[in-house]
């Protein structure tokens, strides 16, 4: 009978299924393990079969602690004892509150904290028997970073809505993000969509710029640059504006209102110019009849009229710069030097008038019930001495120049100064406070243009009221009002310290 063949040695014995079927269990409990989401299998009674590493890191139960323990062990509050409960329903009517979907329930640390998480549960098949596998993130950190860079994002917000510029924030695809009330104010919307384009901002300025075509697209001033803004409808405005690029992509655009600043700089400019031609007129004569009188010899006549006019232009001259000095003088001190106490308006009127009566004749009327005012009594006669001033050089005709006083409304005294003279139209009266602003430049009514700057300058400071309005009839009326020694106006004016007690 023939031997069977011995079996070859180098042929390989083949596994059998249990060794690879462990073999594929040790291959995947090592991949489980690499993950860091809890994932845990259960039987269709709750109980744990097998949990990875990562469940410790969620849960702080290490793999071999929760073997054979219930599921509801790492459920917090209700859920814990209705856990089980939706399995078996799961299992009877296939209604599934928790299988097959992704939900944030509260679970329970080993240390006893509730913490929040993401879970995911999924069901399988192995031998005919329902197994359902849990997969658990820890959303507790993730929520509390979410919840405090919401607190964050809240108080950039509020900062930026508090901020006196304003900001316009865009994304990196040039589209908004964030804009603040100001920057709405200062473009005069009402609302800007989130999400508009650049281009919507630059239409925007330009339709509210002065000069058409001055305004350029934010486009052109990046990376980083600024340029001026001037509006005048609906109202006067300047603005500063501010484009940078964001260095993670995105535009910042800042609006800084600089009207006041801009405007004040103006003035100045304007100022200085006025001043230089103003003292430049008065100082050509002089210099021109002096060099004249120094290089020529003129007879007694001639001489005297290149003196008299000599004289008179420096004499404006002097005038000119002691009001510009009491000018800057009133306003650098604001006050502070002002000595403000009760003051008869009755005698300082007469004293007053009295020093025109070789110009022109001064109608003074004071009502007999009129109360004292908190006045600084040379400053208010250097007011009494331009208005009257004024209504004698523009009344050419000659007529009556009136003063009368009476009392007011809430502890007001108002003084009257009326002229019947030549007057102002409505677009002269509301330049009539400017500095050197005078109705014809070219009259022969000599002036520096600073008497009424000066008059509100000071009526201000008594925080009184000043106005001029046209006579009816012809001519000006001038209204001041100033505060009468009360109760309550000595409150208002110690409160801004400007009343001297020494003498009340």
């Amino acid at each position: 009978m023939p031997k069977s063949p011995a079996p070859s040695a180098a042929s390989p014995r083949k596994p059998s299924l249990r060794a690879q079927y462990e073999a594929d269990t040790i291959r995947l409990k090592a991949v489980l393990d690499t993950i860091q989401d809890a994932t845990i299998s259960i039987n269709a009674d709750g109980i744990i079969k097998w949990a990875n590493n990562a469940t410790e890191a969620v849960f702080g139960w290490r793999p071999d602690e929760l073997k054979g323990k219930n599921i509801a062990l790492l459920i917090s509050g209700v859920e814990s004892a209705t856990h089980n409960e939706y399995i078996r329903r799961y299992l009877i009517t296939g209604d599934s509150r928790i299988v097959g979907k992704r939900r944030q329930v509260t679970a329970l640390h080993r240390d006893g904290l509730a913490i929040i998480i993401e879970l995911s549960v999924t069901e399988t098949q192995i031998d005919g028997e329902p197994i359902f596998v849990a997969v658990a993130r820890d959303l507790t950190s993730a929520l509390k970073q979410r919840s405090e860079l919401a607190v964050i994002a809240g108080e950039i917000e509020a900062v930026l809505n508090v901020s006196p510029s304003g900001i316009a924030l865009f994304s990196q695809d040039g589209r908004l993000r964030h804009v603040n009330k100001v920057f709405m104010d200062l473009m005069d919307c009402h609302q800007i969509p989130e999400g508009c384009s650049v281009d919507i901002l630059d239409q925007r300025a330009a339709e509210l710029a002065t000069q058409k075509g001055s305004c350029q697209p934010v486009a052109q001033l990046l990376p980083a640059g600024n340029d001026i803004l001037i509006f005048e409808a609906p109202r006067h405005l300047v603005l500063r504006r501010s484009v940078k690029s964001l260095p993670g992509g995105g535009i910042v655009i800042f609006l800084q209102d600089i009207t006041e600043t801009y405007d004040v700089d103006r003035m100045k400019t304007e100022f200085l110019s006025s001043a230089a031609h103003e003292l430049r007129t008065p100082m050509a004569s002089i210099h021109g009849f002096s060099e004249l009188m120094l290089k020529r010899e003129y007879n007694a006549e001639a001489r005297r009229e290149m003196v008299e006019t000599i004289h008179r232009q420096s004499s404006a001259m002097v005038n000119l710069v002691n009001e510009l000095l009491d000018l800057a003088r009133i306003e650098a001190r604001a006050g502070k030097d002002f000595r403000i106490r009760p003051c008869d308006l009755s005698v300082l009127l007469a004293s007053v008038s009295a020093e025109f009566e070789a110009q022109r004749s001064i109608l003074v009327d004071v009502a007999p019930d009129v109360p004292k005012v908190w006045a600084d009594a040379d400053k208010l006669r250097l007011v009494i001495v331009n208005l009257l001033s004024n209504a004698v050089k523009y009344s050419p005709a000659g007529g009556p120049v009136e003063v009368r006083v009476h009392l007011g409304t809430q502890n007001y005294v108002e003084i009257l100064v009326e002229d019947r003279g030549i007057g102002m139209t409505a677009d002269q009266i509301e330049h009539i406070f400017d500095r050197f602003y005078r109705v014809d430049p070219n009259s022969t009514v000599t002036g520096s243009g600073l008497g009424m700057a000066l008059v509100k300058e000071i009526i201000d400071i008594h925080q009184g009221v000043v106005s001029v309005t046209p006579r009816p009839g012809g001519g000006l009326r001038v209204r001041v009002s100033l505060l009468t020694v009360a109760e309550e106006s000595v409150i208002r004016m110690a409160e801004d310290k400007i009343i001297d007690n020494s003498e009340k």
